[in-house]
């Protein structure tokens, strides 16, 4: 999943720099304006930059958060996990075996 990210935001980086071959005229010779190479990691660093705009637009992403996923996802499946045993009926768990009501047969 976090390769098809990146994949995405690459791919939105290099459709401005194809764009502006196309415009400038220089698209018979280089496809995205600059060697291929070069317009990797340049259509990664513009992808990234406009994914992290529209994110901070939306509200999903803040400026704090961009490295704090791991962090963030462990805090949420605590939370998560908390909540499930929370939710758990109490009559299913035996506490002591004083609660336990045994029989005994002579």
């Amino acid at each position: 999943m976090i390769l098809l990210g990146y994949a995405a935001m690459t791919a939105l980086g290099l459709l401005p720099l194809a764009a502006l071959a196309r415009m400038t005229g220089v698209a018979d010779e280089r496809t995205f304006l600059f060697p291929t190479f070069y317009a990797l990691f340049i259509g990664l660093a513009i992808g990234f930059a406009v994914c992290a705009v529209v994110g901070r637009v939306l509200g999903v992403v803040g400026p704090q958060e961009i490295g704090t996923y791991s962090e963030r996802y462990k805090s949420e499946v605590g939370s998560a996990a908390a909540a499930r045993r929370r939710m758990r009926p109490a009559h299913s768990r035996i506490r002591s075996t004083a609660a336990a009501p045994f029989t005994r047969f002579s």
